[in-house]
């Protein structure tokens, strides 16, 4: 593995605090070769573990959430932005989703 793509580490934030070095799990920065990425958290969808694994039967998929102790009938997925600066480019990645709940 390259030493760019080992400099994975959280970002610390000052959380009102001075001086505070508290780590914060919801950004996390990398850098790949000369540019650098910031992943921030949008938060979770939740989604049926069905979703996840068109291609197993229940009985396997459940035998695998099982035995990572997870729900065996939801799962969170995660919701990131990245931000990427590339020389004097900023670039704001979002794919814009958004839950849509049928109207009736």
């Amino acid at each position: 593995m390259s030493k760019a793509t080992r400099n994975v580490q959280p970002v610390t934030a000052n959380l009102g605090k001075e001086g505070s070095a508290e780590l914060v799990p919801s950004r996390y920065a990398v850098r790949v070769g000369d540019v650098d990425v910031v992943l921030i958290s949008d938060g979770i969808l939740p989604l049926p573990t069905s979703t996840m694994s068109t291609n197993v039967s229940e009985a396997d998929r459940n035998e695998w959430f099982d035995g990572r102790f997870l729900q065996r009938d939801m799962f969170d997925w995660a919701l990131n932005i990245a931000l990427v600066r590339s020389g004097e480019r900023l670039i704001l990645i979002d794919i814009a989703s958004e839950r849509r709940t049928p109207r009736g």
